[in-house]
């Protein structure tokens, strides 16, 4: 009963409910030696520890992250030396130009006290490193020789940049890693990831996420980059991003567009009289407003997205993307939900609508391109009857005009043969 008399489902917090035989529970004060204990005996995933090294690194720099100089600005002195100037503690760090307009500094620096409003990250920090130097100290003969394979992996093949002193000397061989190996312990070798994943973008700055661009290639396959925004940009500054990954009105566009013309055409020339008729109603598809430049209903400059749940963006294998209909026009009525739907946690893909429509009808092409008879080996290409009467349609077409002109083209030819007097 509580202590208004009525009846409570809550369990009595005494010992004296537990059967006779049961252990007491530990004293509030001893539970978390208790837990330290678990964690020293438990066993240890070295890849997962691997990684949480490289995170509390790079949470650590990030939060001390600033940027320094954004494109425009009068006065340089952040980007020259940012410790001078008064935005970071300390000198030594790395400067990241993030590809638009911003330069940043993030300081190798995991001591300095972060400011107050930073403190819920301080006390995170500081919680997770005391954890990962207990299991460390507590298992460190297992764990050391495992966790420099795990690190050294990562150096090898996407870190050279950093310890390869012949790296940009293209008259020199490439170093070994071997060579260079005893010159890092393992601080240094968790700071070479952390750095080489903040260059390449695997990392997000402070303030960024990443956004999947769709793309597709020659042979009608989807393919796709990675690239990081900064969310406090207008719907423009994202456009503007988003063209210079992926140039609208391309030569590569054209391009694709013209090889999947060349096959159609082929196609009505030497296919059977059903392949014709797809062809040519592929090809009418191709001739709408919606695959050429510079005119009304064009999408070859426009933009569509979805928001995602997963991180990681897969088309199945024989499969393209989903239906246009299912994609969102990226315009200013529609850019708050884009922004929001990230401010949630989902992942945004974006992509051409035009590279849609095109890669849904690939298949279709393939399927009628692969079905067309051999090339002759010698002579003249055989037409089916069907072809010949599609050629003897085009010739009808041919305007007195021409018929005149070939006319007085083949007198001139027979007036030639002729033997000179």
């Amino acid at each position: 009963m509580d202590t208004n008399g009525k009846a409570t489902n809550a369990r009595s917090r005494s010992n004296k409910s537990r059967p006779p035989d049961a252990a007491p529970r530990p004293a509030r004060a001893d539970r978390g030696s208790t837990s330290r204990k678990a964690r020293k005996t438990r066993p240890v995933n070295v890849k997962k520890f691997a990684e949480d090294m490289i995170q509390y690194r790079l949470d650590h720099w990030r939060a001390r992250a600033a940027v320094v100089y954004t494109t425009g600005q009068r006065d340089a002195t952040p980007l020259w030396s940012p410790h001078w100037a008064g935005v970071v503690p300390q000198q030594r760090g790395y400067s990241l130009f993030d590809g638009f307009d911003r330069t940043w500094f993030i300081p190798f620096d995991i001591s300095t006290p972060l400011p107050r409003d930073k403190q819920h990250i301080a006390d995170n920090l500081q919680r997770r490193g005391k954890e990962m130097k207990e299991i460390f100290e507590s298992k460190k003969e297992y764990i050391l020789p495992r966790l420099q394979v795990v690190l050294e992996q990562e150096i090898k093949t996407k870190c050279q940049d950093q310890w390869d002193q012949n790296w940009e000397q293209k008259d020199l061989p490439p170093m070994k890693w071997a060579d260079v190996r005893h010159k890092y312990g393992i601080t240094e070798q968790v700071n070479l990831v952390a750095k080489g994943r903040l260059a390449d973008g695997r990392t997000l700055l402070p303030g960024y996420y990443t956004v999947i661009v769709l793309d597709l290639a020659v042979d009608g396959k989807m393919i796709f980059q990675r690239v990081n925004m900064p969310l406090d940009i207008s719907l423009q500054g994202f456009l503007s991003r988003l063209e210079s990954w992926s140039v609208s009105k391309s030569e590569d566009d054209e391009h694709i567009l013209d090889l999947v013309r060349t096959k159609l055409e082929r196609i009505l020339l030497r296919g059977t009289a059903a392949a014709m008729q797809k062809a040519q109603n592929l090809l009418d598809q191709l001739n709408k407003p919606t695959f050429k430049v510079d005119c009304e209903g064009s999408e070859m400059d426009a933009w569509v997205f979805k928001l995602n749940h997963n991180v990681n963006y897969y088309i199945r294998p024989a499969q393209g993307p989903a239906d246009i209909k299912r994609w969102k026009g990226l315009k200013e009525a529609s850019f708050d939900e884009f922004v929001q739907g990230v401010r949630a946690g989902k992942h945004p893909v974006v992509v051409r609508p035009w590279k849609i429509r095109l890669r849904r009808m690939w298949p279709d092409i393939d399927e009628l391109d692969d079905g067309l008879p051999p090339d002759t080996a010698t002579g003249e290409p055989e037409l089916s009857l069907e072809q010949l009467d599609i050629v003897d349609g085009l010739l009808a077409q041919h305007s007195d005009q021409e018929k005149r002109q070939g006319r007085r083209f083949i007198q001139a030819l027979e007036q030639a043969r002729k033997p000179l007097d």
